[in-house]
């Protein structure tokens, strides 16, 4: 019989953040020599099932593991509380449930653990951390500079990695860019790559009133996210709420500076390794960056300082926490 068995339903849309977490899961688990029985619905063979999300299957198993990767939806994004309220109600009755079946949770930060735990008045969930794949690294590879071209791109750009989501705060991310001044603007593009499906007028608009242009890209599949980091000269990533933090950590392991913010679990997930400043500073964050980008012996300060953070997390650490997790 397999140690646990992995609810794999997510991998159907391939660039969900569910998917690429359901592979970390799996990878973990093989690392930690733990064995895995795949599982996609039906019966299963195994007395438990990880489950890495809150939207649980119906079926029935004697141990029932839940990842609840964050709180986000019941914390303040920026719009007024009477707009999140009916979003808060429904994710708070989901996480709810998921607790009153589940033998375990678990977390990927002790931040967003401990938001749990505030949110149900009960136990802090066990923290299994996310960690960034080894083909992201800073070597480069000889696809990198043929996918760059494809999407238009030489290295050098600044880059924010993410759906361009209220809570995300890519608008900080956009002003700080267009503080910049215009020789470095000139020399390090903007690249916002993520969904912008809720924001695409809004994000046109922002970017006209400011006398800027950004590079958009879209549908990133995991094998092209190295190329994509590794181009980059500095990454900024300004977000109010992170369960983790999974973008800047992986750019961190491509050697790319990071400049990020302070809140939820930013800084224990980037440690001394990335600037980390409050998530409104525009003017912080345009300084940040334009020292990343202009100065060398900065820039290569930064680089160091994120590769030694990123080596922190990895496969073998998960899987040393999933196994402590289903010992427990």
């Amino acid at each position: 019989m397999a140690d646990f068995a992995l609810d794999e339903s997510a991998l159907a849309a391939p660039y969900s953040s569910y998917a690429r977490c359901t592979r970390f899961l799996r990878e973990a688990a093989e690392e930690a020599g733990l064995t895995v029985e795949p599982w996609h619905g039906g019966r299963l063979g195994s007395e438990v099932l990880w489950v890495p999300r809150l939207r649980l299957p119906d079926v029935d198993v004697p141990r029932l593991v839940v990842t609840c990767h964050d709180v986000n939806p019941l914390l303040p994004d920026g719009r007024p509380a009477w707009k999140r309220w009916w979003r808060a109600r429904r994710y708070l009755a989901l996480l709810r449930t998921a607790a009153r079946r589940a033998w375990r949770m678990c977390s990927p930060s002790r931040d967003a653990a401990a938001r749990v735990a505030a949110a149900l008045g009960g136990p802090t969930p066990h923290v299994v951390p996310w960690f960034a794949p080894g083909e992201l690294n800073p070597t480069p590879d000889e696809r990198d500079a043929a996918r760059l071209a494809g999407w238009g791109l030489t290295p050098g750009y600044v880059l924010y990695l993410g759906a361009l989501r209220r809570h995300k705060n890519w608008q900080t991310a956009v002003r700080a860019f267009a503080a910049l001044p215009g020789e470095l603007r000139a020399r390090h593009p903007l690249v916002l790559a993520g969904s912008r499906r809720r924001a695409e007028r809004e994000s046109e608009k922002l970017l006209r009133a400011l006398g800027i242009e950004a590079r958009f890209i879209a549908d990133l599949g995991d094998e092209e996210l190295p190329s994509l980091y590794r181009g980059a000269r500095a990454f900024v990533f300004p977000s109010r709420l992170e369960g983790f933090g999974l973008p800047p950590l992986e750019a961190q392991a491509c050697g790319v500076p990071v400049v990020a913010s302070n809140a939820t679990s930013l800084p224990e997930v980037l440690g001394n390794g990335a600037a980390l400043l409050d998530p409104d500073d525009v003017g912080g964050f345009a300084e940040a960056l334009a020292a990343l980008l202009a100065d060398p012996a900065a820039h290569a300060a930064a680089r160091a300082a994120g590769q030694a953070n990123a080596a922190r997390f990895s496969r073998r650490a998960t899987g040393t926490a999933m196994r402590a997790l289903l010992d427990a």
